[in-house]
């Protein structure tokens, strides 16, 4: 049975902490999906097509044939052979459905297909295009809610959860600040960010398993403890840092994790020096977070 260890969480909040409001939103700045919609938005210029593009493609950000960064780079190639000119919602909903024939998208192809047929056929988009983009960042939970009814999924379902942080990295794009969600938007909770709440210790029992039915089963919990550590990160920095923030860092330094085939030793070193070079992070803070977030894991 899983749960939520508060030592482990107040450990690791401390040690993401020093990565400081900065440090974090660098990180954001290096998700595959904020440097491809920045280039997208340089190109078209239009907030409306941005958000219904954005949207529509977050929510089939899911069991790829390749990685994030194939998703979305492949979704910038196809924009690019029509020359980035997009000025409607049809134009829109034929780049989604080319960028759907494309391999990346092969798995679960007639889901990913029937979940954008709803985005657009529902009224959403054009909720999205006509109304929501004059108050995207004001009220993002209207879009959140709205979404989730139009594709019939739970509001924390993950990719929901990942679409809204789409919106949000959106917000600091156009804006140059997130949205304004209220407290409760949660992580989007998928194999990555569970196994690295294990390895760090802010969730105990139940094992090392994280198969997608074990994530399901025990959701409520993952969520509650990076929930947590979102709450006390926000409380020592003196500012907002919402769970959508840790998700781009645990995802990040998951798959640096991964390269180091999960072994402490090697996952620490990758760790250090990916927060070093590629995001600027001091070197001592980052060495604090790679010791807390491998701390469960096997040497």
């Amino acid at each position: 049975m899983f749960s939520v260890d508060l030592d482990r969480v107040r450990a690791v909040s401390r040690a993401l902490a020093g990565i400081g409001w900065d440090g974090f939103v660098r990180l954001d700045m290096l998700e595959p999906e904020f440097n491809v919609l920045s280039e997208i938005y340089h190109r078209v210029g239009d907030v409306r097509v941005l958000l219904v593009l954005g949207l529509s493609a977050a929510i089939v950000d899911y069991q790829l044939a390749g990685d994030a960064f194939r998703f979305w780079n492949t979704l910038q190639s196809v924009l690019a052979k029509r020359g980035f000119k997009l000025s409607s919602i049809g134009d829109v909903k034929a780049v989604m459905d080319k960028f759907l024939g494309y391999p990346v998208n092969a798995r679960f192809n007639s889901a990913k297909r029937g979940r954008v047929a709803r985005f657009f056929d529902s009224g959403f988009a054009r909720f999205l295009w006509d109304r929501g983009y004059m108050y995207y960042s004001d009220r993002p939970r209207e879009i959140w809610y709205r979404l989730a009814e139009a594709l019939g999924n739970r509001p924390d379902q993950k990719t929901i959860a990942f679409a809204m942080k789409v919106l949000d990295l959106l917000s600091l794009l156009v804006n140059g600040s997130y949205a304004n969600f209220p407290r409760n938007v949660p992580i989007p909770l998928d194999v990555h960010v569970a196994r690295m709440a294990l390895y760090s210790g802010i969730i105990k029992g139940g094992g090392s398993e994280t198969s997608g039915q074990v994530i399901q089963r025990n959701r409520g919990v993952f969520l509650r403890a990076w929930g947590d550590v979102a709450e006390r990160v926000s409380e020592t920095l003196g500012r907002r840092i919402s769970p959508l923030r840790i998700d781009s860092l645990v995802w990040q330094l998951s798959k640096e994790a991964q390269k180091a085939s999960y072994r402490r030793k090697h996952t620490i070193r990758y760790i250090i020096k990916y927060l070093v070079n590629a995001a600027n992070i001091d070197e001592n803070a980052a060495k604090n977070v790679a010791k807390e977030l491998t701390y469960n894991m096997p040497c």
